[in-house]
């Protein structure tokens, strides 16, 4: 009897570990991920809006695209230049004649045989204008195969931003045999030539994918998957992390760095970035259709003050579009316009506004971003400009700008891999961003300038130009170049961040 009491007992805790086991496999998906090589990510939203990367819209969905596509060419993520990616080379016949040579051997996930003719099947999607990027080779006029392994595509006039387009989702092969046979469902279906197939994904929880095992550009994939944890809130996701739920986070607000260096199994990097925040103009909309009112708000902002109070430091203040140290940077313009107070107030009263106004500003919701709008708003109280914040969801911030329903956005555009794509997108008459289809004279010659020549020194001329008339006509008000923060578990090797603070795991493994 005295031996029995200790087997019941130990009977009972050996059945109690057993069922909470379960209920935790049942409840937590991402708790068998860790026990083996599988990543498991923290995705900064409640959804990618699609998976098809030809027809989405969100700068979020590259993160998980990359692992699923492989591109025609990639990219250096210190410079931007262009590395060998499906293409194995490529050269410019004339300027206006762009010739690329695949690799052979590639396939795609289902088997199906990537050479010429399904390269050309995915271009002509986008030259046909029936995809939603379709606006990054607007200046290819067709795409001929002309070899197994050999594509060249002709222009219609000279682009440089072309060639880095091809490693942007322009260049993310699609399977053809996927695409025709469910062409509605592909967004959640996706099939492409990545070093990571797709599994799942099941809605406001998690995306799945799991190694490709003919993978056919670069090295082996080192991880068995990747688990994409689906977690819009920022808190969540740190929480996540500090817990053990994830292993890598991205997006980091700042104000969570001390907190995250104190935890020893954690590794922080803080990177540069061309991500930045900017104030998003109607200037169809009065007064903002007035050039000296668009000059006074800038010069209410005290950048430098921003970046301190918002970021704990971790930035850069943005005069133009690109950060310095950028081949399409001018350092002519830095500093300008000067934080003056006074010349701001002046400018005002010459625009008939010697007593401020009013306006509405949306950005999205989240503690960051209301720290970063209620600065803003307390700067310019100092103008007696008044400005009314409207947070909301993202998609939703968007949609009232571009609806007209609000005349400013407070946003972040996340860069481009090649600067012209930033400009056009934002600053041409049918750019993106630009509602009021502002147009300034000798801005879209001095675009077409920077797209003329593949010659950087010529380029960075051009977009002097362009850099100096964004200034001149105060279009948009840009704030500051965001730093690229990523916290991760230290059994994770081999990250690198990029440029564009959109995470890629090219070359990332697990210690055991």
């Amino acid at each position: 009897m005295s031996q029995s009491a200790p087997s019941l007992s130990r009977c009972l805790a050996v059945c109690a570990l057993c069922l909470a086991a379960l209920l935790s496999a049942c409840g937590k998906p991402a708790a068998d991920a860790a026990a083996g090589n599988t990543l498991r990510v923290a995705f900064r939203a409640q959804n990618p809006g699609t998976l098809d990367p030809h027809n989405g819209t969100e700068g979020s969905e590259h993160v998980i695209l990359w692992t699923i596509f492989a591109t025609l060419l990639n990219f250096d993520p210190e410079t931007l230049q262009a590395t060998p990616g499906l293409a194995a080379s490529w050269r410019w016949v004339d300027r206006e004649t762009l010739r690329l040579k695949l690799v052979e051997g590639a396939t795609f996930q289902d088997g199906t045989p990537l050479d010429a003719a399904a390269v050309k099947f995915n271009l002509d999607r986008l030259v046909s204008g029936k995809a939603t990027i379709a606006a990054d080779l607007a200046a290819v006029s067709s795409v001929e195969a002309s070899g197994t392994h050999e594509v060249t595509l002709h222009l219609k006039y000279p682009a440089a931003s072309v060639l880095l387009a091809l490693a942007d989702r322009a260049g993310m092969m699609v399977s053809p045999t996927a695409l025709e046979r469910d062409p509605r469902g592909f967004g959640r279906n996706p099939v492409g030539a990545g070093p990571y197939r797709f599994v799942e994904w099941v809605s406001g929880d998690r995306i799945r994918v799991a190694k490709f095992d003919k993978y056919h550009v670069g090295g082996e994939p080192r991880l068995d998957g990747i688990l994409f944890r689906l977690m819009p809130d920022p808190e969540t996701r740190l929480n996540a992390l500090r817990s053990g739920d994830v292993d890598l986070i991205y997006d980091v607000d700042p104000a969570s760095l001390p907190t995250l260096q104190q935890q020893r199994n954690l590794q922080t990097v803080v990177s540069k970035s061309l991500a930045y925040f900017e104030m998003y103009i109607n200037m169809a909309k009065p007064p903002f259709d007035q050039v000296k009112v668009r000059r006074a708000l800038s010069m209410a902002i005290d950048r430098h003050a921003l970046i301190a109070a918002v970021q704990q430091g971790h930035g850069e203040p943005a005069w133009s579009p690109m950060p310095s140290g950028e081949w399409a940077y001018t350092p002519a313009i830095a500093n300008q316009p000067p934080y003056d107070l006074e010349q701001a107030r002046r400018l005002l009263a010459e625009a008939g506004l010697p007593d401020g106004f009013t306006f509405k500003m949306a950005f999205e919701a989240g503690a960051i971003n209301e720290r970063r709008a209620e600065v803003i708003q307390a700067q310019l109280a100092r103008i007696n400009v008044k400005v009314e914040l409207l947070p909301s969801e993202t998609a939703q911030a968007i949609s009232r700008y571009l609806s007209g329903e609000v005349p400013v956005l407070n946003n972040r555009w996340t860069g481009r891999i090649d600067p012209a794509m930033t400009y056009a997108g934002q600053f041409s008459r049918n750019g993106f961003t630009n509602v009021g289809k502002h147009e300034s004279p000798g801005l879209l010659a001095a675009m077409a300038q920077g797209e003329s020549t593949t010659d950087l020194a010529q380029r960075a001329r051009a977009y002097a130009t362009v850099n100096r008339i964004l200034l001149d006509e105060a279009f948009n008000i840009p704030l500051f170049f965001q730093a690229g923060i990523v916290a991760y578990d230290k059994r994770v090797q081999g990250f690198v961040p990029n440029l564009l603070s959109k995470p890629r795991f090219d070359g990332v493994s697990l210690s055991r």
